[in-house]
């Protein structure tokens, strides 16, 4: 029987449940339409909080910045530094971690500058700030955070070197801020993830790592690849160490951290925390017979959450190679966006999608009733941004998420590991001793692979059915 939940989480009030439908990965060969993948569940949510911050003391801070320029507005009697910071500063995309070894949350997000134009889709820089939360989500001001022999007091914009080459149309400094940190591992340092159009990439959109306490700051280079015209959306996730097979025991940090370059095809990379250089390790490639037409012009599943790994019981008794990992992108249709839950599973050098929900709201959770009313205007933009904290006891997931590009909001999420340890393949396709062994191990990876993108397919064409989108 399970547990009841805590006091710490019911505190904010009760958890609601939602559906959770979706389209299961069997791995059985041939063409499946949508409706023989379906896979439906339930799961609750809580309804979310909002986190704020001091834009006045951030524009002040930030006063001797040459690329702030507020033009006229600084000439207007009528208008109070109150005035002009409201309409030409706004914050989002908050991304947060928990620390374990300091006991509280760290938090990104990030802050814009409009400049005169106060158009927020086009913002003249970007700027990153950091805070700190204890466990209950109480913001700590002029707090440190000690790591390594390093301390930084917070709250603070971080210290990323931005270069400004001036002229109109340019929007500078780093955007769309994921943090990370690797699990289990004693002394990580937290990674932060972002994306710039910078000198250093000529004028490209290009991915960066930073790591706040050492300060260390390498952009991403895919080798033997050109630099694409803008890179974003890269999925970060940390895989185990190779030769690593004890899941649970203590180990050092990581040299590597992995992406989820894109879904279709389903790419991962392997990147040097150090120097910042990647490397393709898997590219799905899918037969053109095989390839079934779905919906989805227009519309794509990109970024998101970070991936976290799924704590595999040894009672399972599945493959020791296998790994799981959950996480929340997002789908593009038009102007919508909408987070939806992915099981992704790796598997002796080889991905997959398990299970991909269709594209969800979280019912009144984290969307204002007019907003989830009007989904063509104030509803249309819901991005998950992290999984901030997952607590396998209580089976209590905590994550991060923007409406509109306006707000930074955190809801928990209950039932999500009692789902995915609910899924059939661990009574079926990933047992150590099922029915699918020696050889048939490998044609089971190629189909799960093919089916996978078959899953990706449905919960893309049910985002655009979602939306209404022609």
């Amino acid at each position: 029987m399970e547990a009841p939940l805590s006091e710490h989480y019911l505190q904010w009030g009760a958890f609601q449940s939602i559906d959770l439908p979706g389209f299961l990965n069997s791995g059985l060969p041939g063409r499946r339409s949508c409706d023989t993948l379906k896979y439906n569940a339930s799961i609750e949510v809580q309804e979310s909080s909002y986190l704020y911050d001091d834009l006045e003391q951030i524009a002040l801070s930030l006063d001797t910045n040459p690329v702030l320029d507020y033009g006229n507005l600084m000439d207007d009697p009528d208008l109070s530094v109150a005035d002009i910071v409201q309409r030409t500063w706004a914050r989002l995309s908050g991304s947060s971690v928990w620390l374990p070894e300091q006991r509280v949350f760290l938090m990104v997000t990030r802050v814009v500058f409009l400049g005169e134009r106060q158009i927020l889709q086009y913002p003249r820089a970007s700027f990153l700030r950091g805070q700190v939360f204890d466990e209950n989500w109480k913001h700590l001001k002029n707090y440190s955070v000690k790591w390594n022999g390093e301390s930084l007091t917070f709250p603070l914009v971080f210290d990323i070197p931005t270069k400004y080459k001036g002229g109109d149309g340019l929007s500078y400094g780093p955007e769309d801020p994921r943090i990370i940190l690797e699990d289990n591992v004693q002394g990580a340092e937290p990674v932060i993830i972002f994306n710039m159009a910078d000198e250093r990439s000529d004028w490209k959109q290009a991915m960066y790592i930073f790591r706040p306490f050492s300060g260390h700051l390498s952009i991403l280079t895919i080798r033997d690849s050109g630099r694409e015209d803008a890179e974003k959306n890269w999925t970060p996730i940390f895989l185990p160490s190779e030769g690593v097979k004890d899941k649970k025991s203590a180990r050092k940090p990581n040299e590597y951290i992995h992406f989820v370059r894109s879904f279709k095809p389903l790419k991962i990379l392997k990147c040097h925390l150090r120097c910042g250089d990647c490397d393709v390790i898997f590219e799905q490639e899918l037969p053109e017979n095989f390839v079934t037409q779905h919906d989805e012009d227009g519309a794509s599943l990109s970024g998101g959450t970070n991936f976290v790994p799924f704590p595999i019981p040894r009672s399972a008794g599945v493959h020791e190679d296998l790994r799981v990992y959950v996480g929340f992108p997002r789908t593009n249709v038009g102007r919508h966006y909408r987070p939806e839950f992915v099981v992704m599973v790796s598997f002796r050098g080889s991905f997959h999608v398990a299970f991909a929900s269709e594209a969800l709201n979280f019912g009144s959770a984290i969307l204002e009733p007019d907003e989830d009313n009007d989904p063509d205007d104030e509803g249309r933009i819901l991005i998950p941004n992290s999984i901030s904290q997952w607590d396998t006891v209580q089976d209590v997931m905590t994550m991060t998420f923007s409406a509109n590009d306006r707000t930074v909001q955190i809801a928990r999420i209950h039932g999500l590991l009692s789902f995915v340890r609910g899924l059939p393949q661990f009574n079926g396709l990933w047992k150590k001793n099922g029915p699918i062994n020696g050889e048939l191990l490998d044609l089971m990876n190629v189909l799960s692979s093919w089916l996978g993108d078959n899953v990706r397919a449905c919960l893309v064409e049910s985002a655009v059915n979602a939306t209404g989108v022609t």
